[in-house]
């Protein structure tokens, strides 16, 4: 009897082991799904967990080479209104791993939504655990046995192209006005832009000039040039870089960025 009281204690006392997941955080800061309704959100979030099981996948097999390795990653795309999605884009990567990456753009990008005649916008912020190690925004660890650099686990600085695209994330709603006094006057305009540009080593913009455009606006093109040149970005790590950024314009949507390339074009002078 004593010993099968001591076997019971044992097992209740013992905490299971997790498994590694890999899950959409509905209740990080990010999370975002401009759905008119929750039957739209649940539909969008539903087709989401379906594409997430060859990521589980993709995740299962990482996790062989880099035990250790755990992290978030932000993924942005768009529900198009025959159902189909954008290529989606991970405009956020605490894990930095390539083909893990590319493995949720893929899978997320061949989803089709049963939703019709919309637009929706989503941003995911998908959690990879490792089973082991919690996973925490800014503690992320890659498969080496690398000790955390000091800092009390905040994340390391992003390369100047992340810390770029992230001040346009946070300036949305400040270049989307241009759209919105634009759909007064016309309420089917849509369309997109590419905006050609080159930050300074003091994080202005010194030149900004729209490369092509499907919009057909010209108030709104000034707007948005205007505007854009007027954000404030981090110094750039390698002196003057220039950068083109599409944007999409559609009603309800505000402008996301679609692709991007990019190039420094001035090195710091060699001392």
């Amino acid at each position: 009897m004593l010993h099968a009281a001591l076997a019971l204690l044992l097992q209740v006392g013992s905490a299971t082991p997790a498994s590694p997941s890999v899950k959409v955080d509905a209740t990080d800061k990010g999370f975002s799904v401009a759905a008119a309704n929750d039957t739209d959100r649940d539909r969008i979030l539903a087709a989401v967990d379906d594409a997430l099981n060859p990521v589980r996948e993709c995740w299962g097999d990482e996790l062989r080479s880099h035990p250790k390795m755990h992290g978030t990653l932000l993924v942005i795309f768009t529900v198009l209104p025959d159902g189909s999605v954008s290529r989606p884009v991970v405009s956020q990567d605490e894990i930095k791993n390539r083909m893990l990456s590319d493995c949720v753009s893929r899978h997320l990008g061949e989803m089709h939504v049963p939703i019709e005649d919309q637009t929706i916008r989503s941003v995911l912020p998908i959690v990879f655990s490792n089973g082991v190690a919690p996973a925490k925004k800014g503690d992320a660890v890659d498969g080496d046995d690398k000790k955390k650099k000091p800092g009390h686990g905040k994340p390391e600085p992003k390369n100047s192209e992340e810390a770029i695209d992230q001040v346009l994330e946070a300036k949305r709603d400040y270049l989307y006005t241009c759209y919105t006094k634009a759909l007064k006057k016309d309420p089917d305009i849509q369309g997109s832009l590419t905006m050609a540009f080159s930050v300074e080593e003091n994080g202005t913009v010194r030149s900004g000039t729209i490369s092509n455009s499907t919009i057909h606006s010209r108030d709104l093109e000034d707007c948005f040039v205007t505007r854009f040149k007027s954000i404030r970005f981090p110094p750039p790590d390698s002196g003057r870089l220039t950068l083109q950024r599409d944007f999409d314009f559609q009603p309800g949507v505000k402008p996301g960025k679609k692709g991007s390339t990019g190039k420094s074009d001035l090195k710091p002078d060699s001392k």
